[in-house]
């Protein structure tokens, strides 16, 4: 069954062309299944139903704009903190951002997230507190906020940074 394909492409090409040809179209089939067999073959990309995917809601308490570029957090009964990468937001004083059903790498549906904390950049154009070219300052780390409910897909966990 796994040759089937290279097998109907080999008889394609012997009755419609020259045998160099279907032994070149015999080889590249040949390698093909060779570097699948190798390498794995691909698969597609589907989500995990034991990721939690909550809805993470920050608003921006601080006098200046922020960009949020990351959320890190805790989850009862496991050592350690988790971080996971989100899209860079930028948010004005006082505005509030979503970010709708972000995939939790280390926490499953129904586990207890206990903290939950945002790295952010200020703004700092105008002020000399970075490079030329790049507006924003150092990366900081919002204070923790606890949480005690079970994660769950499309549960709100608010935050303000301060």
């Amino acid at each position: 069954y796994f040759l089937q394909p290279i097998i109907i492409r080999f008889n394609h090409f012997m009755k419609h062309s020259s045998r160099r040809c279907a032994i070149g179209a015999l080889a590249a089939g040949l390698a093909s299944m060779s570097a699948a067999v190798l390498f794995g073959a691909p698969s597609p990309a589907i989500a995990n139903p034991l990721r939690c995917n909550p809805d993470l809601i920050v608003e921006n308490g601080r006098d200046t704009a922020i960009k949020v570029t990351k959320v890190e957090y805790t989850v009862k009964d496991k050592t350690g903190t988790f971080t996971d990468g989100i899209t860079n937001k930028r948010l004005a004083p006082d505005e509030e951002e979503e970010w709708k059903t972000v995939s939790l790498r280390d926490v499953a549906n129904g586990n207890v997230i206990t903290g939950i904390r945002y790295e952010f950049k200020p703004d700092t154009s105008g002020t000399g507190g970075g490079p030329i070219s790049d507006p924003w300052g150092s990366p900081r780390w919002s204070d923790w906020q606890g949480h005690a409910a079970n994660c769950a897909d499309g549960l709100n966990y608010p935050h303000r940074i301060n």
